[in-house]
C-alpha cells in the first residue's frame, strides 16, 4: 500500500525588521519502504513547528494527512519531529 504524505503545515512568524525562515520542508520520512507493517512513520521538518508542551502529547489535529487514512496516534517527539503510531498493520 502507498502511503500519500499531504502536509498542511501554516507558519505566521514575525520577528522584529529580519523576516524569518518560514518556508518548511520536510527533511525526511521514515521508513523509506515497508519493513515492518506496523512500523511508526517519522517525519522530520526542516524547522521547529511545535511548541514545547505538545511534545509527547496525542495531537486532535495533526499538521498531516495520510491517504488512505491510517488510524493510530500522532505525536510530536520533538520541536521538528512528528510520529505516526499505526494502530494496525498496514496493507
Amino acid at each position: 500500500m502507498a502511503v500519500v504524505l499531504a502536509l498542511a503545515v501554516v507558519l505566521v512568524a514575525q520577528q522584529g525588521s529580519q523576516a524569518p525562515d518560514t518556508l518548511v520542508r520536510v527533511s525526511s520520512v521514515t521508513p523509506d519502504r515497508v519493513h515492518d507493517r506496523k512500523q511508526n512513520i517519522t517525519i522530520s521538518f526542516s524547522n521547529e513547528l511545535a511548541v514545547a508542551d505538545s511534545i509527547d502529547v496525542p495531537l486532535t489535529a495533526p499538521p498531516v494527512t495520510l491517504e488512505p487514512a491510517i488510524a493510530g496516534e500522532v505525536r510530536w517527539v520533538d520541536k521538528s519531529t512528528l510520529r505516526i503510531f499505526p494502530e494496525q498493520m498496514l496493507a
